[in-house]
């Protein structure tokens, strides 16, 4: 396989990745958004940002591509999209689990 060919393979899994991570947190946080929209409880942060505001998640291919194109080393520009997507992929439900659960707890502490 050419080195062009490698590169823009790397580049499109990356891509791809930030793109199924993105996907779980739009597929996930309207039904978690509907509950919390019921408590009428102030959300933390985390919260906000990816339940309520969940289209903000579409940024992560938008990142990947920006490291892409803005990595210092300009042969490892790929391989940092690749990683880049990969960690996005495998973050995105960590976060989602927080942000979806966290409030939760914090509601059931004070009662």
């Amino acid at each position: 396989m050419a080195e062009w060919e490698r590169a823009r393979m790397q580049l499109a899994i990356g891509v791809g990745f930030a793109f199924a991570g993105a996907g779980l947190i739009l597929i996930a946080a309207p039904h978690f958004r509907e509950m919390f929209n019921a408590f009428g409880a102030e959300l933390p942060l985390l919260s906000r940002l990816l339940i309520m505001n969940s289209p903000i998640a579409l940024i992560m291919p938008v990142v990947v591509i920006a490291i892409a194109l803005g990595w210092p080393r300009r042969e490892q520009r790929p391989m940092a999209a690749l990683i880049a997507g990969l960690a996005m992929f495998l973050i995105s439900p960590v976060l989602l689990f927080f942000a979806a659960y966290w409030p939760i707890f914090r509601l059931a502490a004070t009662q």
